[in-house]
């Protein structure tokens, strides 16, 4: 039974949506939990690495306890100062400002040690500051299995009044060297390509010059639009273009593309296939969308088999 350490952030959510009433729920790094928890079930175990705020502690100690009996507790640590709070307003469905406030401080490597010899990391960037390049680096060297990296928050810089911007760190490329498997979304891609991606096609060519960099699988997700996967075969890049499943009714974008991430983890596990992985990313990402905050996260994996297939095939260019 593999196991797998996720590093990230606990969140307490207020989303404003598009549309409708505020929604107030936990969001971040429960998103993963939840997806990796009920998709692989009695497949896999989960040692999360991550701090939590004196204020939820305890909510947060009987909520895992209740919901997740694969998730082990020992990585997860009380801090001296309130939860992260992260206030979401959408603008349209799919785009939003974020206010992100109490962020934890980095997690030191010696918290991270214990769980370093996992099959699987899943290095989720929900703030942006989970782990600091040197420790990233120091996991990198000491790993023995391999490193899912979500880029996410590391694209994001953060005002005094917490509020959140795009920008492209000064050491983006040593960052996308270090996972094995990297994940972006459209923005954050285009934040580091630092020119406009609009058309596919600029998607797959930056596709085809991140793996060069990074000589990782990397996934960039699309949203409504699919995702785009890229790997090297023999020093050659090779792209896919994977559709979105078709979804009657967008609900909440939020956790998108950490049920990406979860649905794609639990598929190469079985397969080793990246596309057949992420096929399921994007199917459980879709299902993500159709309900409001983490509000179904933790049954969602009992609609993606089926779902899958209805699902289109990936198109290879």
């Amino acid at each position: 039974m593999p196991k797998i350490t996720v590093i990230g952030t606990i969140v307490r959510d207020t989303i404003y949506p598009y549309k409708g009433e505020p929604v107030y729920g936990w969001g971040g790094i429960y998103y993963t939990l939840s997806y990796l928890s009920g998709i692989l079930k009695e497949k896999a175990v989960l040692e999360p690495v991550f701090y939590v705020g004196y204020d939820v502690w305890d909510a947060v100690q009987e909520l895992l306890s209740q919901k997740f009996p694969n998730v082990r507790k020992e990585g997860i640590r009380k801090i001296n100062q309130k939860n992260n709070r992260v206030t979401l307003k959408y603008l349209t469905p799919e785009h939003r400002e974020e206010i992100s406030n109490f962020i934890p401080p980095p997690l030191p490597f010696e918290a991270i040690r214990p769980f370093v010899k996992n099959d699987i990391i899943l290095l989720n960037f929900i703030s942006g500051y989970e782990i600091t390049f040197e420790t990233c680096q120091r996991l990198v060297t000491e790993k023995t299995g391999f490193l899912y990296m979500d880029f996410h928050s590391l694209a994001y810089g953060r005002n005094e009044d917490g509020s959140r911007f795009y920008r492209r760190p000064e050491n983006w490329r040593e960052w996308v060297r270090m996972p094995d498997f990297l994940q972006m979304n459209e923005k954050e891609a285009e934040t580091l390509a630092a020119r406009p991606l609009t058309a596919l096609e600029d998607y797959t060519g930056f596709a085809e010059e991140l793996v060069q960099i990074g000589k990782n699988i990397l996934n960039i997700t699309l949203g409504p639009k699919g995702s785009v996967l890229a790997f090297l075969e023999k020093g050659t890049p090779v792209v896919h273009y994977l559709k979105a499943l078709n979804v009657r009714r967008v609900v909440d974008v939020t956790g998108c593309g950490d049920s990406f991430a979860a649905g794609f983890i639990a598929k190469y596990i079985e397969t080793k296939d990246p596309v057949e992985a992420a096929k399921f990313g994007n199917v459980a990402g879709g299902l993500n969308c159709t309900f409001q905050s983490t509000s179904k996260a933790d049954t969602i994996y009992l609609r993606v088999d089926e779902a899958l297939n209805d699902y289109n095939e990936a198109k290879p260019f």
